[in-house]
């Protein structure tokens, strides 16, 4: 099944001829795929993951994500209220020694991003070898939603 949801992010577009743009107008593109929580993520340190993906993505970065776009203090208050609604879930930001491709990962997501996009076979490439790491670290039982999304940005003057 997993190599039928890679397979799926081959994206077989039409054969068409494509460009590359000079002036690219995707400030940033990110590809998600979200699975069921897996806990271990969230209670241990992605060692292992960390090390099947660290010579592409050597810089580490540890952060709480929240799903509550909220100020910390109303985060606090809330998690007080109700145990569940609380910034203790980890996210692991792994970036490239350029800063310029960014995965990130949670109990319940794989993320890539990066601000220098290119193509589309470039892309896939960069997210194939983390992806075989998500599966054979942590083996999700099945994916959920994959998504990609390209933001523009088209500015007048230039």
């Amino acid at each position: 099944m997993v190599k039928q949801v890679f397979t799926g992010l081959q994206m077989l577009f039409p054969d068409y001829p494509r460009f590359i743009y000079k002036l690219n107008p995707l400030e940033l593109v990110i590809c998600q795929v979200r699975f069921p929580t897996i806990l271990r993520i969230d209670t241990e340190l992605p060692a292992q993951f960390q090390e099947m993906i660290r010579q592409e993505y050597p810089i580490l970065n540890e952060r709480n994500s929240s799903e509550l776009p909220l100020p910390p203090e109303i985060q606090k208050l809330m998690g007080s209220i109700n145990p569940f609604i609380n910034n203790s879930r980890k996210a692991f930001d792994f970036v490239s020694e350029d800063e310029q491709w960014t995965l990130s990962l949670t109990s319940d997501f794989l993320a890539l991003s990066t601000t220098s996009y290119r193509r589309w076979e470039e892309f896939r490439d960069h997210l194939k070898g983390p992806f075989e790491a998500l599966v054979q670290v942590y083996a999700p039982s099945f994916f959920t939603r994959i998504g990609l999304r390209y933001r523009d940005v088209i500015k007048r003057s230039v």
